[in-house]
């Protein structure tokens, strides 16, 4: 026996105990072939188990156990053992000794040593790769040891001090599936009941009923073994918190963030807590959580650790979160990580392959920001909301407000909707269903500032018995031309079809604004008022005194020229066609600047999903006009990306005040220092094209 040297020839056996193990009985046997001794204890097998074993040389007895219990037989193989022999490894009929496990056991023998641990795998992945890996504890001296508790037994040191030493041996375990376990819970009780204050029983029994979904004795016996004094081992107590959030969902987030503060250098309560943000939506949250878990690289050998959490799950999670946060940049990073943990899933390639196509599609719009990307912001020195007129009639919201300056007084034209868009459905005030709209002219101060509201006389502009179930002038753009204030806008009243069509008229007074001299544009790609056809967002050119121009089209650039006195509109540049792209549309007139003549465009941006806001959102660019051509800037967003809609720019001696709305719920003006908005703006390059700027003072 191994007592004060290590002999220089070692007996070494292998024993364990089985029932209906054909399957395993040949694979074991052959793995422990070097074993000195192999003892088999048989406890009531009715197939060819014992033939099997006896036909590859294994020593085999039978013995029936009534009642059953684990400890039991394993101690009457344990006692079969030769007394003669030095150590023991205890190993069942569904594991093998991996090859080599002799010699390097013998090589990693001590004097001191009483149990030796050794690499456990105890599960495989469906691509054959190791899955839950822990540091195994079953093969100890012959003598000073025994089995105990019914049911997941321990091998305990008896009148001995114990000594681990950690040897090189593996063995695999293959486990399986078919068998029943129904007898646990019965043997956990008896355990629970012959030692209620073990706590390691106790949370196995908790854990039992979780699993035969009996939660509420569950989180009733999980709350017990955290209450045992005996309880004192962190990786154990935190598993039974993160069960208890299995048990008691209503407080899931709290149980998993107790679990969390337990063992924070553990990974596995932080995986299920990111799992719980992330279905809970929470995505920052999820995001967060998954990137502090990645940093603990420490995997315990322990029967606690999961698999999963060093697998791709972190990534994954933490690629998904990224995405719906449209942090593109992290979400292909971590789901390139994700791919190359687990290659073989194609889900996390189909998932990267979207990651890097949005990347693609929305990456001119972010920037590098203290070495992290993030959104293009429209550098803002403030923002003020515009307050809503006490006879707003109630569920009625401000939205887009056109700003414009004449270089004597600012002003604005103010929407107000009896709808608003939540998600992606409209909610409405008012019951009959037609969409409203109302406009207000207000006063602008260089601060963003916004007194003295006046509802606007539409009257001119609008039919008396509307055809189509819209009432009101759209998307009114307000412009300087010449010597007067004139604005732009949808109306969709005058067809059935629902047709839409941009008005041009002029605000003669603006204290007391009316809507004259209205025109209601033809459409250039039809002359048929009726035609289904949608004119939204004409960018006014205010620079020909006796006749206004438009931008119909960005890219590619689409000049027209509206001429009231023939009532035509023609192209004076490009050719309107149905196939021209519209990916930048028009959101403000075109201003005169420093940098030449500037307008602002918007494109639709990723959807987002955070109710009560809408999916909507909207990136905004800086276009700088150079006679026949125009030169689009970077893509920015003003607080964060929303649905933000910028519809009108005004320059107030050294600053830009640019005017939005946001959520489709709100009117607001960003005032902003030019010298910091400047880089935003591709100079023109056509001097010619310069002229004296609109400042208001």
């Amino acid at each position: 026996m191994l007592t004060e040297e290590v002999p220089a020839t070692v007996k070494i056996a292998v024993y364990g105990i089985a029932k209906n193990e054909e399957q395993f009985v040949r694979s074991w046997a052959a793995s422990a072939a070097e074993a000195d001794v192999r003892i088999l204890v048989d406890t009531g097998s009715t197939d060819r188990t014992v033939a099997l074993a006896s036909e590859a040389g294994v020593q085999v007895t039978t013995k029936i156990f009534q009642p059953w219990r684990f400890d039991i037989a394993r101690n009457h193989a344990l006692d079969l053992v030769p007394h003669d022999v030095d150590l023991c490894i205890s190993l069942d009929l569904d594991e093998v000794l991996v090859p080599g496990w002799r010699t390097e056991l013998e090589r990693s023998l001590t004097p001191a040593a009483t149990r030796y641990r050794y690499l456990y795998t105890w599960s495989w992945s469906h691509t054959g790769a190791p899955g839950l890996q822990y540091a195994g504890d079953k093969i100890h001296r012959r003598h000073g040891y025994t089995w105990r508790y019914p049911v997941h037994e321990v091998l305990v040191p008896v009148g001995i001090d114990e000594v681990q030493q950690w040897t090189e041996l593996q063995i695999h375990h293959h486990r399986d599936q078919d068998k029943s376990r129904d007898q646990y819970l019965d043997l956990l009780e008896l355990a629970v009941a012959e030692d209620p204050d073990n706590d390691r029983n106790a949370h196995y029994l908790a854990r039992e009923y979780m699993y035969r979904e009996r939660f509420a004795d569950a989180a009733r016996e999980f709350k017990r073994h955290l209450a045992l004094p005996s309880a004192t081992w962190d990786a154990e107590r935190s598993q039974s918190m993160r069960y208890l959030a299995t048990c008691e969902p209503d407080n899931a987030e709290q149980w998993l963030l107790q679990a969390a503060a337990t063992t924070p250098d553990r990974r596995e309560p932080w995986v299920d807590l990111a799992f719980w943000y992330l279905q809970a939506e929470q995505w920052s949250a999820c995001l967060h959580t998954c990137r502090l878990a990645l940093t603990l690289q420490r995997k315990p050998l322990e029967y606690l650790t999961e698999a999963h959490a060093w697998g791709a799950r972190l990534d994954d999670m933490a690629a998904n979160a990224a995405y719906q946060l449209r942090e593109y940049e992290l979400a292909v990073e971590h789901g390139r990580r994700a791919v190359e943990l687990e290659p073989h899933d194609q889900r996390l390639h189909a998932n990267l392959d979207r990651f890097e196509q949005a990347l693609a599609q929305w990456g001119h719009a972010r920037h590098m920001v203290d070495g992290r990307a993030s959104w293009r912001h429209l550098p803002v020195r403030s923002v003020a909301s515009v307050p809503a007129p006490a006879d707003l009639p109630p569920g009625w919201v401000l939205m887009n407000p056109s700003i414009a300056g004449n270089g004597s007084a600012m002003h604005m034209v103010v929407r107000t909707t009896n709808y608003r868009l939540i998600g992606q459905h409209y909610d409405m005030a008012d019951d009959d269903g037609v969409i409203r709209s109302r406009s207000a002219l207000v006063d602008v101060d260089g601060q963003g500032r916004a007194t003295n509201w006046r509802w606007i006389n539409t009257d001119q502009v609008l039919q008396a018995a509307p055809a189509f179930s819209v009432e009101g002038v759209e998307d009114m753009r307000l412009f300087w031309h010449g010597d007067t204030w004139r604005i732009v806008g949808g109306v969709r009243d005058f067809s059935s079809s629902g047709a839409i069509r941009q008005v041009l008229a002029t605000i003669a007074d603006p204290g007391d604004p009316q809507l004259t001299q209205a025109w209601r544009m033809p459409s250039p790609l039809t002359r048929d008022d009726s035609a289904l056809v949608y004119e939204k967002n004409w960018v006014a050119v205010a620079t020909d005194p006796h006749a206004v121009n438009f931008i119909w089209s960005t890219q590619p650039l689409i000049r027209l020229r509206a001429d009231q006195l023939t009532g035509q509109v023609v192209a004076s540049h490009g050719h309107p066609s149905g196939l021209a792209r519209f990916t930048l549309r028009g959101s403000t007139p075109v201003i005169d600047t420093a940098h030449g003549s500037v307008y602002v465009v918007h494109e639709v941006g990723p959807s987002i999903t955070q109710r009560p806001r809408p999916d909507r959102t909207y990136l905004h660019a800086f276009v700088t006009v150079c006679g026949d051509h125009v030169h689009v800037g970077p893509a920015w967003v003003i607080e964060e990306l929303a649905l933000e809609y910028v519809a009108g720019i005004a320059v107030s001696g050294d600053r830009l005040l640019v005017s939005f709305g946001r959520d489709d719920a709100d009117a607001r003006v960003a005032v902003c220092d030019w010298e910091q908005v400047a880089h935003l703006i591709v100079p023109t390059c056509d001097p010619k094209s310069i002229g004296p700027p609109a400042v208001t003072q």
